[in-house]
């Protein structure tokens, strides 16, 4: 009995169970139907035209689920004016949504023109307005451009985006018919409706705008050609290549056999490079201008490309190649305040097939406009000599005037006097003392307490400390003179591009405006020096915007000059430089004898290591260390990732080992400072030629850093220097 109760129980719990399953399962076959109803009617057609066959089969007939997908399938692809769109509704303007962005312009284009394979189904290409790139998106993720214009449009100070959205409206006019305007029509046009625009839902083929195509034409390139940089050896490689390709991207190989071929003419000198166009394909082009950047020519399309693209890089947008200004694989300079970039074609084609491999192994890598020109490394991307006169542009000229530079044996062959505003840690009389320079007095103005605590633990009396620079008054600078030499270097906090909440030059909440300080107190200096000769340098970051460098061009009449640390050290520190120190734009000289890795200035403990021959730039921010390249730190201890000690640091700077250990300062506080600091031997680079001005007490060899053998700082109260035992 009690067995029987058990399996009645057991069978009524099926039958239960299945009487569930199968309500649910009608629910959801009503609901799904309901909702699908409702989107048809979405569709209703005016009375007498009547609801399309395949709407009247899908809503009011019962058919297997394979049948409704189909009909679903048939509804998708159909072109319909209120945003409904397919996977080949080429040429049509849309708002595209990729992760970390918001909805941005593009307009659907076919897989084979951008060079891509054919997408998944319910897949898109679509290429970007302003940034000029193609990705594929799911068609979930794409929306009609003009029906959302007003959602998706927002104002913004995103140039880019601005750029993409004049773009699309005059995309969106060439297809109408219309006029194109530039932006404030363009937008007008947008606000009133879009008069007169196209209609989407008439099957009409779609043409793209010339600058559609020309990009179009960019991107296949990038990808065709410099998508791998193992697959073309030469020419023939090229022909080898084309053979097994689809006939479009055959004929994009061809096109650049052609000028390969004219290009291995160039290198071997049988041609002028100056007579091709180095940033396009074509052979039969006439040359318009000279390439900006490098020995080369372009003609007169690749010209205005250029000059568009040194437009975007001026008001700090979206970069493409320097070379050929397209976008695709592109390889960035490692150098924090370049940042050029160089598509993979360009780099394949001029300098070497394996180049690009290289440069993808190499880290930190440093461009061809950033090293110093080598056959081996730049093949035929020769800079020019004039590049940067070439783009500081015309307007800059005025400044560009010839100086007299002293006689030599004039002077009178005397100790320095020198006045060091902003003087941090007394970095310029480190350099002053390496080179045997002697210094009669050092007027340091500082507000940091370490930093003086720094200078007066290893300078002592030498050093003579004037407070802020703002309580330098015109008195106390009369009494001061003569001075021979004039430097400085305020924080550049207020002035970097990596600081979004600078306050520039004229806040005078921040620190930028010290600049004004500085002009005043040197053109006090000139007036009462009377016939004593004044040198001055001024010194501040390269990542600046380029109004910032300009106001500071005009403030001190001068021009500045850029120079690395990495030439002359382990660390990549580029920095502006104004004055009229005689020798400031002179090359820095190349020692192959004088090897700057960084292995060489690190400490030898065994199981110590250095990851890579040079570092990017060491700042006040901690972070700054833990860069990692190729996914390690710089150093390796015991096959561990560790950061630069602050020994180490001290040394990449050119200072003596345990300069700032004073005070108690903790590492922390020691790094900040030297963050601050200048390069010891850049400012030894810079103030060489002074040698042949002043008096010197004996001009030191600058030793490979593994051939010193400093061991022990000895301080003197007779003598400003720091020397080595």
């Amino acid at each position: 009995m009690e067995v029987y109760t058990s399996s009645r129980c057991v069978r009524s719990r099926e039958e239960s169970l299945t009487s569930l399953y199968y309500s649910l399962r009608a629910a959801i076959t009503t609901v799904t139907e309901l909702l699908y109803f409702k989107q048809c009617r979405s569709h209703y057609q005016p009375p007498g035209t009547g609801p399309h066959p395949s709407r009247q089969l899908a809503c009011h007939t019962r058919e297997s689920p394979a049948a409704k997908m189909k009909v679903r399938a048939n509804h998708r692809r159909e072109k319909t004016p209120d945003g409904c769109l397919s996977s080949r509704d080429h040429g049509r303007l849309v708002w595209g949504k990729t992760a970390g962005s918001h909805p941005w312009p593009g307009i659907i284009v076919p897989h084979y023109q951008c060079g891509l394979k054919a997408p998944p189904a319910e897949t898109v290409c679509v290429f970007w307005f302003g940034d000029n790139r193609v990705s594929q998106l799911p068609l979930r993720k794409v929306s009609a451009f003009r029906e959302n214009f007003g959602t998706f449009y927002i104002h913004t100070r995103d140039k880019v985006f601005q750029k993409g959205i004049t773009a699309c409206l005059q995309e969106l006019q060439h297809q109408s018919g219309l006029p194109q305007g530039d932006s404030e029509e363009a937008l007008e046009w947008a606000e009133k409706g879009f008069p007169g625009a196209t209609d989407y839902s008439r099957h009409a083929a779609v043409t793209f705008s010339p600058n559609v195509e020309k990009h179009l034409g960019y991107v296949r390139k990038a990808k065709h050609f410099g998508g791998c940089s193992d697959g073309y050896g030469d020419c023939s490689s090229l022909k080898t290549a084309s053979a097994h390709l689809d006939p479009l991207d055959a004929e994009e190989h061809r096109k650049w056999t052609a000028k390969a071929s004219l290009l291995e003419l160039a290198r071997q000198g049988e041609r002028d490079v100056e007579q091709l166009c180095i940033a396009c394909h074509r052979t039969d082009c006439q040359v318009a201008a000279p390439h900006p950047y490098f020995v080369g020519g372009v003609c007169a399309t690749c010209k205005l490309d250029l000059d568009e693209n040194s437009k975007d890089m001026e008001a700090s947008l979206i970069v493409h190649c320097v070379v050929c200004a397209s976008p695709g694989r592109l390889l960035i300079c490692d150098s924090p305040d370049c940042g050029r970039m160089y598509c993979t074609g360009c780099v394949e084609l001029l300098v070497a097939p394996s180049a690009v491999r290289h440069i993808v192994r190499a880290t930190p890598w440093h461009c061809f406009l950033c090293e110093p020109f080598s056959p081996h490394t730049h093949g035929l991307l020769k800079p020019r000599p004039e590049w940067t006169e070439r783009i500081c542009g015309p307007e800059d000229s005025w400044m560009c005037t010839f100086e007299e530079v002293p006689d030599p044996s004039s002077f009178p062959k005397k100790p320095l006097r020198v006045l060091s505003l902003f003087d941090g840690i007394a970095t310029g009389l480190v350099a002053l003392d390496k080179l045997g320079l002697e210094v009669e007095v050092y007027y340091s103005c500082e507000t940091d307490k370490k930093a003086t605590t720094v200078v007066n633990s290893n300078y002592r009396s030498c050093v003579t400390l004037l407070g802020p620079v703002q309580k330098l008054t015109t008195e106390k600078v009369k009494e001061l003179c003569p001075i021979n030499l004039l430097i400085g270097g305020p924080p550049c906090n207020d002035l970097s591009l990596v600081n979004p909440k600078r306050k520039g030059l004229f806040d005078f909440s921040g620190t930028g405006h010290l600049l004004l300080y500085f002009n005043k107190i040197l053109m006090s200096i000139k007036s009462f020096n009377k016939e004593t000769h004044l040198f001055w340098m001024f010194e501040n970051v390269k990542n600046m915007p380029k109004v910032y460098k300009e106001n500071i061009s005009m403030v001190l009449e001068k021009l500045p000059v850029v120079i690395d640390a990495r030439h002359l050290s382990p660390q990549s520190r580029p920095r502006y430089f104004w004055g009229n120190i005689p020798g400031m734009s002179r090359p820095i000289p190349s020692y192959p004898e004088h090897n700057h890795d960084l292995h060489h200035y690190i400490a030898q403990v065994p199981g110590r290591k250095a990851a890579v021959d040079k570092v990017n730039c060491i700042t006040t921010q901690s972070n700054s260390l833990q860069t990692r390249y190729r996914g390690h730190l710089a150093v390796r201890m015991d096959n561990q990732d560790d950061v630069l000690w602050i020994t180490e640091i001290e040394k990449i700077f050119g200072l003596p080992p345990h300069y700032t250990d004073n005070g108690n300062l903790t590492l922390k506080e020691r790094q900040k400072l030297l963050g601050q600091a200048w390069s010891v031997p850049v400012i030894c680079h810079i103030f060489q030629p002074l040698c042949e001005y002043f008096s010197c007490r004996t001009l030191l060899d600058l030793e490979p850093p593994r051939e010193r053998t400093t061991k022990r700082v000895k301080r003197t109260r007779s003598s400003c220097s720091l020397y080595t035992d």
